[in-house]
């Protein structure tokens, strides 16, 4: 997932989309290359919540999490695969090899939106931070980037649906 915002904004408050739109394949192909490291240096089996910035082109390494994220369930629609389920079988001793995954190719776009309390909450400061404000998540889907992040931002709640809007349903 490539976020919207730039570093400084909790995961969990970002906008992100799959696929990436604007990381470079060289900054793509480092990123696989150490989670893969890190994954196998602290013996992770299930998934793991890794977390990158890239900066003038360097690649840097926020944090690893071996653990799922609530964005896992948005993760696994969008690419069509049951991440928690194939966890649950590596954990109970099939090995990774055995599940059968290879790299694909997504034909559309999926942008996540976080659904932030500011309405139910008046007078909440809604500056984010590092720390997670958002209450939930929506997951908009279409064949280009700019219309999911718009269904996100419908779905949200952050823009309207107008008499003219190029989304007619979800």
């Amino acid at each position: 997932m490539e976020h919207v915002e730039l570093a400084g904004i909790h995961s969990g408050d970002s906008a992100c989309v799959i696929p990436p739109v604007s990381i470079p394949a060289d900054n793509l192909a480092t990123i696989k290359e150490y989670t893969k490291k890190i994954a196998e240096s602290l013996h992770v089996c299930g998934l793991m919540n890794m977390q990158y910035a890239i900066e003038n082109g360097k690649v840097y390494v926020i944090e690893a999490n071996p653990r799922a994220s609530r964005t896992v369930p948005l993760v696994s629609k969008v690419c069509d695969t049951q991440m928690a389920r194939l966890a649950t079988r590596m954990m109970l001793g099939e090995s990774l090899e055995s599940l059968g995954l290879k790299d694909k190719k997504i034909p559309y776009y999926g942008a996540k939106e976080a659904v932030l309390p500011w309405a139910r909450f008046p007078g909440v400061d809604p500056i984010l931070g590092p720390e997670m404000r958002s209450t939930g998540e929506v997951l908009g889907l279409a064949e280009n980037f700019p219309l999911a992040f718009y269904k996100s931002q419908v779905g949200s709640g952050t823009a309207k649906q107008g008499k003219n809007s190029p989304v007619d349903c979800f």
